[in-house]
């Protein structure tokens, strides 16, 4: 089964220090929003509007 682990909050308290460090300590992959923009850009074109 997987995990997922979300870690949510206000600019700079410090979400992506946490991330990491989940991320040494589990030997889990992190994937930072950026990450899921850029495959969304790649699944939907510029512009297009998501269909259901």
């Amino acid at each position: 089964m997987a995990n997922l682990i979300v870690v949510s909050g206000p600019q700079a308290v410090g979400k992506m220090t946490v991330a990491e460090k989940l991320k040494e300590k589990l030997g889990y992959s992190l994937m930072i929003n950026h990450d899921s923009l850029e495959v969304s850009i790649k699944i939907f074109e510029n512009g297009s509007i998501a269909q259901k």
